[in-house]
């Protein structure tokens, strides 16, 4: 293979290994993304259970007592307060979910581009071999040529005349 051929290759196949790392971290990003999404789903799911079980137990303590008005309205206030927890972490997990669909999608735009960057540095290396191939039968042909030459009557002639000096 000729030098610039294999610069050319030597490029084509760091290319192709920027897209296998890329490739890889991109990969690595979806896994976070994912296990992002679990972790706080699993949060709302627990949430949601000491949810239930603290307003029963403030319910509880309200219903053993005369109460004022005004500790119904903190009761309330309360509970709109672990309403609005609930719906944070909610919107936690959607914004999770875009960010893992993203990450998804650039493992798909990086799976495009190794097996373009693959294809490109498949079709150099038929190249460089057709194009070496090519070189060696002309190589060949110019021995043979040469050697045709060499055999001629007439060169065998003009070689016999230089060694005898006829």
């Amino acid at each position: 293979m000729s030098n610039i051929f294999a610069e050319l290759l030597e490029l084509k196949i760091r290319r192709e290994q920027g897209a296998e790392r890329r490739l890889s971290l991109a990969r690595l990003e979806a896994r976070k993304a994912a296990d992002k999404v679990i972790e706080l789903e699993n949060k709302l799911k627990e949430y949601r259970v000491w949810m239930v079980e603290h307003q029963d137990q403030l319910f509880t303590e309200i219903c053993q007592k005369t109460v004022k008005v005004r500790e119904i309205e903190e009761l309330r206030t309360r509970i709109l307060m672990l309403r609005d927890e609930e719906q944070a972490i909610q919107t936690s997990i959607d914004d999770a979910n875009k960010a893992h669909q993203q990450a998804l999608e650039a493992v798909h735009l990086a799976e495009q581009r190794l097996s373009e960057a693959s294809r490109q540095r498949e079709k150099f290396e038929d190249l460089a071999e057709s194009y070496d191939a090519e070189l060696r039968e002309a190589l060949a042909y110019k021995e043979e040529m040469e050697m045709e030459e060499f055999t001629s009557p007439v060169m065998i002639e003009s070689w016999e005349e230089e060694q005898h000096g006829w």
